[in-house]
């Protein structure tokens, strides 16, 4: 056994800098200088950087004046049992003679000394020895102690304080090099590949794959560098495509690390024999999740029905050897998550073990239960929870599925489809559900699972349709209303029915339309299912509008309201509100539907249900066309394709066709360059910016246009058409960028314009601007919140200043 220990001065260097990991440093920098810690534990997964750390922390100036250069760091990675671990510290301090009765009291004199800080790393794998460190720090007053461990020492003494992975991109990937460099995972990666090829460059053409690479890695250190390491022999998008098998493609350390650390196989194998051998079998039980699981997931799955061990206390002891992470999900549910290559490494022991047919029958049964139970609150007060809760387990669906698939358990697999169907078309994953159920219908089993088998062709008929695939869709439909009549499923019949009956609609069959819809709603009230009937309202509704019967359309939408309000439908009411502002806008009463349309907005929006959301946008772009603002029209129309072609939906033939005649209509009036632009530019905005565009378009009805000439001072100004557009915009409170954006100029042609207007009419100030459009008439009355706002900005002493620039009409 050979020691290593260091003191101040002759640390071990390190071969690069240190990367993101400043705020890390500056807080265990200040701990360490609070007089009340003594012991300070850097705990975390094999590979997160724990020594690399340790050692900056060491080296840092202001801990080395501190401690006045006592510091002394000691590996512990060579010792094998606890009870050398003392020796080791001895050897520290030149007492390596001594006998081992003798070690602890002999080390308290040259630790009374002074301040010293004893940095003791790899201390894991003798935790047992952790609790003699306490006499040690009773001893010692003067004693500071920072430690690496994989898990963490558990002592009254101890403050612990978990590594977390470096940065790394997920919920988007960074499409320019300086984006993706801010990322610290992606910095270090950079780094180490320079090293191993020195013309490697972080472009704008390879930071996408870059990302992809490192957010793969779960941002953990040992894995960047050792994938950075291979890019000497391999491209980005090959290592990228051999990330399936990232134990063995991460097998080319440098010779120069630790054993340990040289492959990630032997870093995390280190962990594993640490392991008890019921928290080994846990550990690889629960490799069968895929994005983490809550507690009672794992203990359902998990649990060892030929053992007592608990599963609760097993994953704590799993998250203190930090291979596993607990934290908080949405709303504070508590949640067990496997980074993405320690996962690799359990799924390996996982296949070994015997039982990973049953854990994953388990999982499979859990989830599907889940579904089941879950999608019953889809049309509730609990939508959004419920939603929220399918999209937190979407990759380990998607995992049951898989299993469902590779078992030959069809039944489960299509039952698990049909529960879904809800989730996957409000959340946009309809070219997924159709590849899933298409699998699945294909096999041969799925014959035999009459009930399971009609809710699946329902729902693979559904995404046909959202997606324009009507041919297939009808044909999907008939299958299943063929199906529910021979096992008499009467709901089923039904709503095999409404979805053919828009089907039907689509193809200019009104009058098969109405009377499909008809049966149908007449089945659903018979059976009380009231969670259909609201839906089948609304498509009779539409079909009313659609005919020009604004009475029975309007009628039909505030039923569907009614009963979606009563039992809390939050998407329904939403459609119902689309429904009647649709009403609304036909009756000329845009403030009726602009109110209606905004509540709507507000609930999809945060549903997240970005098919709606598009039929809303598209709307509001109705009405800003009504209002002759064209160009604000096309970027909504713009926004509104980008957001269905996202989700890889089609909107409806016969709103296809009103939706382009509007986008005529535009274009006759705005000029084709000019419209191309402007839809150009809304197919390019965020959904944020889109909602925003929805909301500023808050045009109010003008008793006045502005005038062209106007007197100031007594003389006469004329005022160009240019000019006259954008102080109509402007008194209703405006900013530059979107007085640009609505007249398709620039933002700062904007400015130059009210800086212009300004000056022409001797005011000083947008506010003072507002105040003289509303005496002017340009607002409906200065008691709108925008005038009422603009006037309580300029004091009765400015408008009086100025009093001469507002003029009547010349």
């Amino acid at each position: 056994m050979t020691m290593h220990a260091w003191r101040d001065g002759r640390l071990p260097a390190q071969p690069g800098p240190l990367i993101g990991r400043g705020w890390e440093l500056d807080a265990i920098r200040q701990s360490l200088l609070q007089k009340d810690v003594r012991l300070l534990t850097l705990w975390g997964p094999a590979g997160i950087g724990k020594t690399r750390l340790a050692l900056a922390v060491a080296a840092d100036p202001q801990i080395r004046a501190a401690f006045k250069g006592d510091v002394v760091f000691v590996d512990l990675a060579p010792v094998r049992e606890p009870t050398n671990a003392l020796r080791a510290i001895a050897e520290a301090f030149g007492l390596s003679d001594a006998p081992h009765p003798l070690l602890l009291k002999q080390l308290e004199s040259p630790l009374s000394d002074g301040q010293v800080l004893l940095v003791l790393d790899n201390l894991e794998q003798v935790i047992e020895f952790a609790p003699q460190l306490v006499p040690l720090l009773i001893g010692c007053p003067s004693l500071k102690i920072l430690a690496t461990s994989r898990t963490a020492l558990r002592l009254r003494w101890e403050h612990a304080f978990p590594i977390a992975p470096l940065a790394v991109p997920h919920a988007s990937l960074p499409t320019d090099a300086v984006t993706a460099a801010a990322y610290a995972g992606i910095a270090l990666f950079v780094e180490r590949a320079r090293a191993a090829r020195p013309d490697f460059q972080l472009t704008d053409a390879n930071a996408a794959t870059v990302a992809h690479l490192c957010a793969r890695l779960d941002g953990l250190p040992l894995a960047l560098e050792l994938a950075a390491a291979r890019t000497k022999g391999l491209t980005l998008l090959t290592l990228l495509k051999r990330l399936d098998d990232r134990l063995t493609l991460l097998e080319s350390g440098a010779p120069d690390l630790p054993a340990r650390q040289r492959t990630l196989r032997r870093a995390l194998m280190w962990s594993y024999d640490l392991l008890e051998q019921d928290q080994q079998a846990l550990f690889a039980r629960f490799s069968v999740f895929d994005g983490g699981c809550s507690p009672e997931a794992g203990e359902a799955v998990c649990a060892d029905s030929e053992s007592d061990a608990d599963v609760f206390e097993g994953l704590s002891g799993l998250v203190r050897h930090s291979l596993l992470r607990l934290h908080e999900a949405a709303g504070g549910l508590p949640r067990y998550t496997m980074l993405a290559t320690i996962r690799d490494y359990a799924l390996e022991h996982l296949a070994k073990s015997g039982v990973a047919d049953e854990i994953r029958g388990r999982h499979a049964e859990y989830y599907v239960a889940l579904a089941e139970d879950t999608a019953s609150h889809l049309w509730g007060p609990r939508q959004l929870e419920a939603l929220e809760q399918l999209e937190r387990e979407h990759a380990n669906l998607r995992e049951a599925l898989r299993w469902a698939i590779d078992s030959g358990q069809v039944e489960l697999g299509l039952r698990l489809c049909a529960a879904l169907r809800r989730f996957w078309s409000i959340r946009g994953y309809l070219a997924e559900g159709r590849t899933w159920l298409r699998q699945l219908l294909a096999l041969p089993q799925a014959a035999n699972a009459d009930t399971a088998r009609a809710l699946a062709l329902a729902a693979a008929g559904s995404f046909a349709e959202a997606q324009g695939d009507y041919q297939q869709a009808a044909s999907l439909q008939g299958q299943s209303l063929e199906l529910c009549r021979q096992i008499g499923d009467a709901q089923g019949i039904a709503m095999a029915l409404h979805r053919l009956a828009l089907l039907a609609k689509y193809a200019d069959d009104v009058a098969s339309a109405r009377s499909q819809l008809e049966e149908s709603l007449a089945t659903f009230q018979s059976l009380g299912f009231t969670g259909s009937t609201p839906r089948v309202l609304q498509d009779l509704g539409n079909l009313c509008l659609d005919e020009g019967d604004l009475a029975s359309a309007r009628d039909c939408f505030d039923k569907s309201l009614a009963i979606r309000r009563r039992f809390g439908d939050t998407r329904g009411i939403a459609l119902a509100l689309l429904g009647l502002a649709r009403v609304a806008m036909a009756q000329d009463d845009l403030a009726q539907a602009r109110s209606q349309l905004e509540e709507a907005l507000a609930i999809l929006r945060k549903l997240g249900d970005h098919r709606s959301l598009a039929s809303v946008l598209e709307v509001f772009a109705f009405i800003a066309a009504r209002r002759g603002a064209a160009a604000r029209a096309l970027r909504l129309l713009g926004a509104a394709q980008s957001m269905r072609m996202a989700v890889g939906a089609h909107a409806t033939p016969d709103w296809t066709s009103d939706l382009e005649a509007q986008r005529a209509a535009t274009r006759e009036e705005l000029g084709e360059p000019a419209s191309a632009a402007a839809h150009a530019v809304g197919r390019s905005l965020a959904l944020d910016e889109a909602v925003q565009l929805c909301l500023e378009d808050d045009t109010l009805a003008r008793s006045n246009s502005c005038p062209e000439k106007v007197f100031v001072n007594g003389v006469v100004e004329e005022l160009t058409k240019r000019e006259r557009e954008i102080i109509e915009l402007a008194v209703r409170g405006w900013s530059n960028r979107q007085i640009g954006n609505e007249l398709a100029i620039s933002e700062r042609t904007s400015e130059g314009h009210i800086h212009n207007i300004l000056t022409k009419l001797q005011l000083e100030s947008r506010a003072q601007l507002v105040a003289w459009g509303a005496r002017l008439g340009l607002l409906v009355s200065d008691t709108d919140p925008v005038v009422q706002r603009a006037m309580s900005r300029t004091s009765p002493e400015a408008r009086g200043r100025r009093g001469r620039g507002y003029s009547d009409v010349a």
